[in-house]
């Protein structure tokens, strides 16, 4: 009597069941109903095909027509079962693969649109994929980029005629050091230069570290009073011994001041906390400056007041490395920007250049307290835009606090 047990091994060994033939074929026609049924969702649609009398979650029957009689093998088909046949998807809606080819087609139409010469008329409706084609101005970002190779320095006039006519109409851009023993007028010389860039509706950012804002403010709000005929002498101004009718014009001189000069100068009396105090002063100055750029159309002039001060806050960094690091961003800026400082020690700097593009050297002639002008003489003795170097006189106006040319 036969094996039994043996014949079925050899029967499994050699050829696959009936019942693992019939469940290869249900496997199949499942897997079929559930791709149709996934493109189909993908399609919005119902599934147009399915298998009749079955639920979801109930099991798959072994049973199939023409099925093989017990013991007969059923070879496993060569070709796979095909693909049901993909449904395009309605307008408006993008399937998962999308190719290169349709994502190319699709730019070189927005592309096309850009190209009209003419901007659409303004009654024109606005499309339900975006604004309206094309644009009609450059971006701002292609304005910054080409902002470096197209802008030209602009300069900033002192309002000295003759020191102007000696720097080629102004200060360029680069740093330019204003040098001065105390109290020759350095921060006079300074903001007589702001002074000239505010009636030409020009920016300025102020660092008015030596004395503060409110320091410079009072200094504005004396020198403003003069240009109105409404004077209150500084020294009244911080003694704090105003009367009523001081008070009433000060008050009118602080509206305009605000409206009139406060709107271009800015007076900053710090600068950003970090590890690196000049990269943040640095960082700090070319924000300030776009912004003021963007509000105006005009590149801002920068002044600082003083450099004792801002070594302090820099944490004592060497004298030249800070001056050069703010001549290169100054003039990687197109920036001129002015910075009062007391002569450095020459014996340990010796005569060598500091890295600045001009430097000025204040000297008082005559000071005495009964004098409305004081005689100041100043000296160009390095000048990288014309080479000239001398001596100019100057005359400082004691109760404005500005400078001016002798011939005035």
């Amino acid at each position: 009597m036969p094996n039994d047990s043996r014949s079925v091994d050899e029967a499994t060994m050699t050829h696959e069941s009936p019942t693992r033939g019939a469940r290869s074929n249900e496997e199949r026609e499942l897997a079929g109903y559930l791709d149709e049924l996934v493109s189909a969702t993908f399609a919005g649609k119902s599934p147009g095909n399915y298998v009749a009398g079955r639920e979801p979650n109930e099991p798959a029957s072994t049973e199939l027509e023409g099925q093989e009689p017990e013991g007969v093998a059923v070879p496993e088909p060569v070709s796979e079962v095909a693909a049901p046949q993909e449904k395009p998807p309605p307008s408006g809606r993008q399937t998962r693969g999308t190719t290169r080819a349709s994502m190319r087609e699709g730019l070189l139409a927005l592309f096309r649109d850009t190209q009209r010469l003419s901007p659409p008329p303004p009654s024109a409706p606005t499309t339900a994929n975006g604004p309206k084609l094309p644009a009609t101005e450059p971006s701002v970002f292609l304005r910054r980029f080409l902002e470096p190779a197209t802008r030209s320095p602009e300069l900033a006039p002192s309002g000295l005629a003759s020191l102007d006519a000696r720097l080629d109409g102004g200060f360029g851009s680069g740093l330019h050091l204003v040098q001065g023993e105390p109290g020759v007028g350095k921060t006079a010389f300074l903001e007589s230069v702001a002074w000239e860039a505010v009636s030409a509706e020009r920016p300025v950012l102020y660092y008015a570290l030596k004395e503060g804002t409110i320091g410079a403010w009072e200094r504005l709000i004396s020198t403003l009073g003069i240009i109105l005929g409404t004077a209150i002498p500084l020294d009244t101004l911080r003694a704090r011994t105003l009367g009523p009718d001081e008070l009433e014009t000060l008050t009118r001189l602080d509206l305009a001041l605000q409206a009139s000069v406060l709107p271009y100068l800015s007076l900053i009396e710090t600068i950003p906390a970090s590890t690196d105090n000049l990269s943040a002063l640095i960082e700090d100055v070319r924000l300030r400056a776009q912004g003021a750029k963007e509000r105006h159309g005009k590149i801002p002039l920068l002044l600082i007041d003083d450099l004792e001060r801002l070594l302090l806050l820099t944490r004592a960094q060497p004298l030249l490395h800070v001056l050069s690091r703010l001549d290169d961003a100054l003039v990687a800026d197109s920036m001129p920007g002015l910075l009062a400082m007391t002569p450095p020690d020459r014996s340990a700097y010796g005569q060598e250049r500091l890295p600045a593009q001009t430097t000025l050297a204040l000297l008082s002639v005559s000071a005495f307290a009964d004098e409305a002008f004081g005689r100041v003489d100043l000296e160009l003795r390095t000048n990288a835009r014309t080479g000239w170097t001398g001596t100019l006189p100057l005359l400082l106006d004691r109760h404005s606090g500005l400078f001016t040319d002798p011939s005035l």
